[in-house]
């Protein structure tokens, strides 16, 4: 059951800190996050606002000092439902051994099935992101009857709006098959942070779910714990030379390869150079002893060896790619890597290998280019620990290859991804920030949850919740629905 602000003290004084917080914000002229293109009522004053200046930084900050909060509670909390939906629980599902997905009603990412409908566009002129379609007829099983239509699908997009704060629309679909992404779709490292994707860089990959009445683990803490055992045992396995490599590492190359020449990354970092070049040669002339001369000196080579490698060197760095898209692309993902495969791969790591600190004749003109990448390979080590957090993370289709240990640290069960993000619909959604205090009077329509493994990285482990007001949902009226994005 939701409850309201006033049912414990602790609760009582987060609300009231959100609100208030919300209402100073709107004296100095900047909106939370969570608010939408209508103004939120400003609490009055304790006396009338004509004595105050709000002009002036002090005048404003005089108005805040003369809140009358305890006469303001009415006006600043919304009513308070007595009781949410019953909590929609949405399970990512995992491939098969054979690496073929289950058929599934429901996704994540992908593309939606829109029919006639046109690709939404947010209030900047953007494609908007789809980030799920929910099948009615499968949600219809397990809510009131007669809430939802009972054939097409719910289709959550989201955008922004020219404040930079989310926009979203949703839409009622009855497609039978993927609609194309239109172009002009932003680069999803802009919306939500860096991840590896197998299908185009502005479309999440889909990931087929499972709706059900099964709440989620309370309990997070010993989900944590368990990672890390499972961890211990992998690295006991893979340190008695026992723990196989898969062909993931040499995708998860290929992709760090390509996200360095990506987004005019080695443009920047041409422009970048003449600052660090002045100071460097800045810091060789005015050096007081040998010893800091020589560091100088170094950093300057430095710097002069990566700014060659941008500019000479890069045509011979895609030329690597392609030679290691060849070999890759020739096999599948979760097919082992042995043999001469495996020094085959621990040389192309070499290959990229970079430290500033070394003498020139140690760097690779192709690890000054690599580094421009945030998604890196070191070392045959640091690989197989990046299997490790794809299959756990991920619905790798070899997670049931690990030890029997590591799985029950897991809480493994068979058909499910494990360690996903805490995605649902209805229910009591996560409370990160307080943000949940505005919308006191809504049902929590979705919620996706920071899910590294689904390329969800909301923020710091944070979450997407769209909103909707009981009539509202009564009427179908989608357009009513409110978004906030909240992290730690």
């Amino acid at each position: 059951m939701f409850r309201g602000p006033g049912s414990s003290p602790g609760l009582h004084h987060q609300y009231m800190e959100t609100y208030l917080f919300k209402f100073i914000r709107s004296i100095f002229g900047k909106k939370s996050s969570s608010e939408d293109t209508a103004e939120a009522p400003k609490p009055a004053l304790k006396d009338s606002s004509s004595e105050f200046d709000l002009s002036t930084q002090e005048g404003r900050w005089a108005a805040v000092a003369h809140l009358d909060i305890d006469a303001q509670l009415a006006i600043m909390f919304p009513e308070w439902l007595d009781d949410p939906l019953p909590q929609v629980t949405l399970r990512r599902l995992a491939p098969a051994k054979d690496g073929s997905w289950p058929i599934s009603e429901s996704w994540l990412g992908g593309l939606p099935w829109l029919g006639d409908q046109p690709w939404p566009i947010d209030k900047c002129g953007v494609p908007m992101h789809h980030l799920a379609s929910i099948s009615l007829t499968e949600l219809a099983r397990l809510t009131t009857d007669g809430l939802f239509p009972n054939t097409g699908r719910l289709s959550f997009f989201t955008g922004r709006r020219p404040d930079d704060y989310p926009d979203l629309q949703i839409l009622h679909t009855d497609g039978a098959e993927d609609t194309k992404p239109p172009a002009g779709l932003r680069p999803l490292d802009n919306e939500f942070g860096s991840s590896e994707r197998t299908g185009p860089e502005a479309v999440l990959d889909r990931y087929p779910v499972q709706l059900s009445t099964e709440p989620w683990p309370q309990n997070t803490k010993r989900q944590d714990d368990g990672r890390m055992e499972a961890y211990r045992i992998w690295k006991e396995e893979y340190e008695a030379d026992r723990t196989p490599f898969y062909w993931n590492m040499g995708y998860r190359l290929l992709h760090g390869l390509k996200k360095a020449t990506a987004n005019d990354n080695v443009e920047r970092a041409i422009a970048n150079k003449a600052p660090y070049l002045k100071e460097a040669e800045e810091r060789a002339k005015n050096a007081s002893t040998e010893g800091d001369r020589a560091r100088a000196q170094k950093l300057l080579q430095a710097q002069n060896f990566e700014l060659e490698a941008y500019t000479t060197k890069l045509d011979d760095y895609r030329a690597f790619i392609d030679a290691v898209e060849q070999k890759v692309l020739a096999h599948d993902r979760w097919s082992v890597m042995t043999g001469d495969y495996i020094e085959w791969f621990r040389d192309a790591l070499a290959a990229v290998r970079y430290n500033e600190y070394d003498t020139p004749d140690q760097h690779t003109h192709f690890g000054a280019i690599y580094r421009l990448s945030f998604d890196r390979l070191h070392s045959l080590d640091d690989a197989a620990s990046d299997t490790y957090s794809t299959i756990v993370n991920q619905p790798a289709p070899v997670i049931a290859d690990l030890p029997p240990k590591c799985l029950e640290s897991l809480d493994y069960r068979p058909g499910f991804a494990p360690n996903q993000g805490q995605h649902q619909m209805f229910g009591i959604g996560l409370d990160i920030q307080g943000q949940l205090a505005e919308f006191a009077d809504h049902y929590l329509l979705l919620q996706l949850h920071y899910d590294k493994g689904a390329g969800l990285q909301i923020g710091d482990v944070g979450v997407i919740q769209f909103m909707i007001k009981p009539d509202d949902l009564a009427a179908r009226n989608w357009d009513a629905v409110r978004i906030t994005m909240a992290g730690n």
